[in-house]
């Protein structure tokens, strides 16, 4: 979940719900759907832990901050505690937050976690050092009990962070499971999707993650959801990076200044003339056009660069501007312009936005959260394959990986436009004991 510091993604505490989807299905046998949860910022004026709402009630009156990210439930030590975590696509790491003296956890659900409740819980004497970006958290490690969805995978790895450590600079007040293995190293019994594997719960090192709007998100590991998507479900080769992040190539980058207006085409290749590499990062707020484009991207959006970053006239957004992602010929993912607004300058004539315009990315463009709510992504591990399609949400129809994923596949689901976002409730974090 790499961001530059002008793109810092803050993340935090208190109290959720989710809405039951439409036409749902039970889970098919050899897949675990994880519903998922909106986790919003939570940063007092001395960087601590006290929670800070976000507002948002359509694009003719949005608060334009979207530092908001996704968390699924698991279950952590004996007796099992149900912690929030953020699922990550581009971490290899798995930690939780460590309750704080004097505090409790705040619920039955929270993004702590209560360490010396757990009887399970084993100390391996070690430390690990987690950055993004900017930010940075040194975790115990430790093992312990981790089930998800009620099913145990037995005693894992993880890491347990302290937000009042000497040198911890963390925004985001919740934990991280890694989804991407580390290089070299992917049949290890503590990567997540080899875990599952091991103990017959999947069977196929794959998932789906479909971020959509407010209850209706799903990290689906060992299958897909039919009901996430419009279309085809399109096969691409993952692009082989050096750290082996998720990535594939696509056809073009364009940028529509207006609902119904012709797209501008921005980028059919990369800096060194070969053909784009998209880079997925479920942790990552910041969107990185191709690098080396400045000039041509303010020439064709009519932005203007500050701080390293994007910044749009509001009446712009307003119209529905949006980029598209054109994956093949056929499928072409569309992200409003909204998606990506941060803030308003006081006047509410200028648009701030996560949009970078410098990419220092392993691949020539990366993307985050935003592209991921408009799009549905099938990891298969194993088969070192990446299946894309357009976002859309129609029920919930769940289908298993049975060892080797399908071609061909079509969603349920009609096209959708996209629609603006809605105001997601906080995740219950800590409160005085």
């Amino acid at each position: 979940m790499p961001v530059s510091k002008a793109l810092l993604l803050l993340l935090a505490s208190q109290s959720l719900a989710l809405p039951s989807e439409k036409q749902e299905s039970p889970a098919a046998a050899g897949v675990l759907h994880l519903p998922l949860v909106y986790v919003p910022s939570a940063v007092d004026a001395d960087g601590k832990h006290a929670t800070r709402r976000q507002l948002s009630t359509g694009i003719d009156n949005y608060q334009y901050n979207k530092d908001i990210a996704v968390g699924a439930v698991i279950e952590v030590g004996t007796p099992p505690q149900k912690v929030i975590v953020e699922p990550d696509t581009g971490s290899n790491n798995f930690w939780v937050l460590g309750l704080q003296p004097g505090q409790k956890r705040a619920g039955a659900e929270s993004t702590f976690f209560d360490q010396n409740s757990s009887s399970s819980l084993q100390d391996l004497g070690r430390e690990r050092f987690n950055s993004y970006g900017n930010e940075q958290i040194t975790t115990e490690l430790y093992t312990d009990n981790v089930s998800f969805g009620g099913r145990s995978v037995g005693k894992v790895t993880l890491g347990v962070g302290d937000l009042d450590r000497p040198g911890t600079n963390l925004g985001r007040h919740v934990g991280v499971l890694g989804l991407l293995p580390e290089r070299g190293n992917e049949n290890n019994k503590d990567f997540i999707l080899q875990s599952l594997l091991d103990q017959n719960i999947v069977k196929s090192k794959a998932f789906g993650l479909g971020v959509r709007k407010h209850g209706q998100g799903a990290l689906t590991f060992g299958g897909y959801d039919t009901s996430k998507f419009s279309g085809q479900l399109e096969k691409l080769p993952k692009k082989d990076t050096r750290l082996g992040f998720y990535a594939f190539e696509i056809k073009s980058l364009s940028f529509r200044p207006g609902s119904g207006q012709d797209a501008v085409e921005l980028s059919t290749q990369d800096s060194r003339g070969q053909p784009l590499a998209l880079g997925v990062d479920s942790g990552s707020l910041g969107f990185y056009p191709v690098r080396g484009t400045t000039r041509d991207f303010v020439a064709k959006t009519g932005a203007v660069v500050e701080a390293d970053a994007y910044n749009f006239p509001c009446d712009v957004v307003a119209k529905g501007a949006a980029f598209d992602f054109q994956i093949t010929d056929n499928t072409v993912v569309s992200v409003p312009l909204s998606d990506f607004v941060r803030e308003r300058t006081p006047d509410g004539k200028t648009c701030k936005t996560f949009i970078a315009a410098t990419n220092r990315r392993p691949t020539s463009i990366w993307a985050g959260r935003q592209f991921l709510r408009r799009s549905y992504v099938v990891h298969d591990h194993a088969g070192k394959t990446m299946y894309v399609a357009r976002g859309a949400d129609c029920g919930s129809t769940v289908v298993a990986i049975d060892g080797t994923m399908p071609d061909n596949v079509t969603g349920k689901c009609a096209r959708e436009e996209p629609e603006a976002d809605q105001p997601p409730p906080a995740a219950p974090g800590s409160v005085p004991a």
